[in-house]
């Protein structure tokens, strides 16, 4: 009977939070392995995933980046394909499961912070409509495990800048330690967050944070940091790794990265593009409201110079700045919205206003995301339209059809076509079933219209490509179908040159 009544508490105490919950739950999961179609990172993690697991390293040359070199990811979904087995499905389940903890993170800052139900709600109803959360937590990428990262900082943080006692509690420390770690070893960008956040940290928070303090945070982060130090040995000894740093165009300092960026992310590739600018502008004003209101030293202040010097940097380095990236932004301005609500003397009506039509216009890109994918086949569903395909066949072709028979000798035209020629005397007459998109699926963004940011302008995704019979002879069409956003499928039987 106490136990019921507990829990009746909690529910009326949450009411709000708990509906807000369920939205998030039905709108991640509906249409989960289907929308938005398989994008073309997706099997290159998994790839990368599956090497460590059947290798013990990270280095492959299937494709570049696809989490080498930053590895968390991977490794965390090779542990999961360990135990499933290497399956869309699952990698697709662990980035939501990874958005549930990050919303569980950011509901007990809520708490932490005292938080009426009605404002944690409304707050944290950016989970139910923000674009990027519902791409990061639905396909197989690392943002929503920087999510994790991210949001447990903020919840470790808090609690260690509200403690007033001269003694930390172990767990905070150890806490700030694990979520730094994972941030950290993530992803690039995740890796210079981190470190503008440790630059403020000792900037405004040096008394604080004395050896005994500092110590326990490096033991929280050590394990994630021997992960990255193997991986970097392992790739320096074997992979000649330095040579590749060195010769990557990553990073550009320049206008002309700058001018590119924003381009790339405010017009071409941003879902709806141009029309949606109203998203940018709210959340620029809101960050530089927070940082402007916010106290010197405090979490609020901390945390928004710590991303506008991220994106600074990065916006004017990073060559080809992503629209999953802005990952980051969104827990911010999570914490950003309920310090305004709850500290700055500002018309509350008109910021919810603000906030209203924000939320609208994130609702309105999810809804077209939802149109332009609405026709997809699930990897099930196109695995049904094939004959039963042998497992001891050699198979290759379009990268997005790997998870049908996921495996690291999968070929890859580029890669074919790089063979030496002692490699294409060996590999003769060889067999392959070789899956082919007449009309490139990865030429198009499956969450805009526009072509994919990689292409020049000249590129036609209207015009029709056949196998490239340069490197293969005797193909014969075994089958085809079409699906309205792959277009036309085709499986080819052919054998290589």
């Amino acid at each position: 009977m106490e136990k019921n009544i507990n829990l009746t508490g909690i529910f009326l105490k949450n009411k709000y939070v708990i509906l807000v919950f369920f939205l998030f739950c039905i709108s991640n999961l509906s249409g989960l392995f289907s929308i938005p179609r398989v994008m073309i990172d997706e099997p290159l993690y998994s790839y990368t995933a599956l090497k460590f697991l059947k290798t013990g390293s990270f280095y492959h040359d299937f494709f570049a980046f696809s989490g080498k070199e930053f590895c968390l990811y991977p490794f965390l979904l090779s542990l999961l394909y360990s135990i499933f087995g290497v399956s869309f499905e699952a990698g697709r389940l662990f980035s939501f499961f990874c958005g549930l903890i990050s919303f569980l993170f950011l509901f007990l800052y809520c708490k932490d912070n005292r938080y009426s139900d009605f404002l944690t709600a409304s707050i944290l109803s950016i989970f139910v409509c923000s674009n990027i959360l519902f791409v990061a937590y639905r396909i197989i990428r690392p943002e929503a495990l920087i999510s994790v990262g991210l949001t447990g900082l903020i919840f470790f943080l808090n609690g260690f800048f509200k403690n007033n006692r001269k003694i930390v509690k172990a767990n905070i420390l150890y806490g700030i330690g694990i979520s730094l770690g994972i941030l950290f070893s993530t992803h690039l960008t995740g890796a210079l967050l981190s470190i503008n956040i440790i630059f403020y940290l000792l900037i405004f928070s040096k008394k604080r944070l004395n050896i005994n303090n500092i110590f326990k945070i490096i033991i929280g982060s050590s394990p994630f940091f021997l992960l990255l130090g193997y991986n970097f040995f392992n790739q320096v000894l074997n992979h000649d790794l330095l040579n590749l740093i060195s010769s990557t165009d990553k990073f550009q300092f320049s206008f002309e990265t700058f001018s590119i960026n924003i381009k790339t992310v405010l017009i071409n590739n941003y879902i709806m593009g141009i029309k949606r600018i109203y998203i940018f502008i709210f959340e620029f004003f809101i960050v530089c409201v927070a940082l402007i209101k916010s106290k010197p030293g405090s979490l609020i202040r901390i945390l928004n110079i710590s991303i506008f010097s991220f994106f600074i940097i990065s916006v004017t380095s990073i060559n080809l700045f992503l629209r999953p990236y802005f990952i980051l932004l969104i827990p911010t301005l999570i914490l950003d919205l309920g310090f305004i609500f709850s500290n700055v003397k500002v018309s509350k009506r008109f910021i919810y206003f603000l906030f209203s039509v924000y939320l609208l216009n994130q609702l309105a890109g999810n809804a077209f995301i939802y149109k332009i994918n609405m026709n997809n086949l699930s990897l099930k569903e196109l695995n049904n339209e094939f004959f039963k395909l042998p497992d001891d066949f050699q198979y290759g072709g379009d990268v997005v059809f790997w998870f049908l028979k996921p495996s690291l000798n999968w070929y890859l035209a580029d890669n074919i076509n790089n063979y030496s020629q002692e490699m294409r005397n060996i590999n003769s007459g060889k067999e392959i079933f070789w899956f082919h998109l007449p009309y490139p699926a990865h030429l198009r963004s499956s969450l805009s219209k526009e072509k994919s940011v990689f292409l020049s302008k000249e590129t036609n995704v209207e015009k029709k490509v056949s196998i490239p019979n340069n490197i293969f002879r005797e193909s014969s069409l075994v089958t085809s179908f079409m699906n309205p956003n792959y277009s036309e499928i085709e499986l080819w039987k052919t054998k290589l040159k």
